[in-house]
């Protein structure tokens, strides 16, 4: 499976002037020296517009960088339980698409001309099928997920609800993060992402992610593949953010995911012996 490219140009206006910066407060961590809770910053879009968390009137629940890193969170397929009522698995005939169910509405028939329950959206775009939306997500910043139904925000195909994935904008200065996770059965998830210095109206980031895995699953001689349960996947991301002037600003993202690898090892673990089955059945 090969998800295309995305371009994806967004304008905003008048951002400055209609919505100032957005605070929102949340228990963290015990500050050392006092001993008091220190409360931390959270930033969420949930309406098209950055509000605080605990002013937005629906049932959200969001989960910034650190929170994402310490549960090992990549892709769509990781979000199970992330929220209450919410559960994401994938597809038993392809790893690359997902059965999102928030509330108990859901969309399980893979083909690709059903639409989804709940609608997946990375940096305001919409993924419109379920084919090809469990793909790793470089520079992950953010998670909204909204339980449904959120037609009157997100139009339709969010009966069930909705998933905002929000990647890491630009900071303007130079710095950079390298990290490798290394497993068994060859397991290798290499990350990088850079930051390059403001170039005058211009801020420009890269990030790339490469994972690899051998199968656990061995299959017999002659089948059609050696192994199952493998994982060879590739992600790149290039943001950009031009600031033309105080008042008006444009974002641009592009992204690629490719992934190349055999899907997840099923097998017969229990057989009823009624009907067809039923060894007294004539022909059984």
């Amino acid at each position: 499976m090969r998800r295309k490219p995305r371009l994806v140009l967004l304008s905003l206006s008048a951002l400055s002037a209609l919505c100032g910066p957005a605070q929102a407060q949340v228990p963290s961590e015990t500050a050392p020296d006092s001993g008091s809770t220190v409360l931390e910053t959270v930033t969420v879009t949930a309406q098209k517009r950055e509000e605080k968390l605990q002013e937005v009137p629906i049932a959200i629940t969001a989960m910034n960088k650190a929170q994402l890193q310490a549960r090992g969170i990549d892709n769509v397929a990781d979000l199970s339980a992330l929220a209450p009522g919410l559960q994401v698995s994938r597809s038993p005939s392809n790893d690359s698409i997902s059965q999102i169910a928030i509330r108990g509405n859901s969309e399980i028939n893979p083909a690709i001309y059903w639409d989804p329950a709940v609608g997946i959206y990375i940096d305001g775009v919409y993924l419109g099928k379920s084919q090809g939306t469990v793909f790793d997500v470089v520079d992950l910043q953010r998670v909204e997920v909204l339980r449904g139904p959120q037609g009157t925000l997100y139009g339709r195909n969010t009966i069930g609800g909705a998933i905002n994935l929000v990647t890491r904008p630009p900071t303007g200065e130079w710095g950079g993060e390298v990290s490798t996770d290394v497993g068994n059965y060859g397991a290798w998830v290499r990350k990088a992402s850079v930051d390059l210095p403001a170039f005058g109206i211009a801020k420009l980031s890269f990030a790339a992610r490469s994972e690899q895995r051998d199968g656990w699953v061995e299959t017999e001689a002659g089948s059609s593949v050696s192994e199952m349960n493998d994982r060879h996947s590739n992600g790149f991301r290039f943001a950009a953010d031009i600031d033309f002037s105080q008042d008006f600003q444009a974002a641009l993202r592009y992204d690629r995911s490719a992934i190349n690898q055999n899907g997840t090892f099923s097998q017969l673990y229990r057989l009823r012996p009624t009907g067809a089955f039923d060894p007294a059945a004539p022909g059984g």
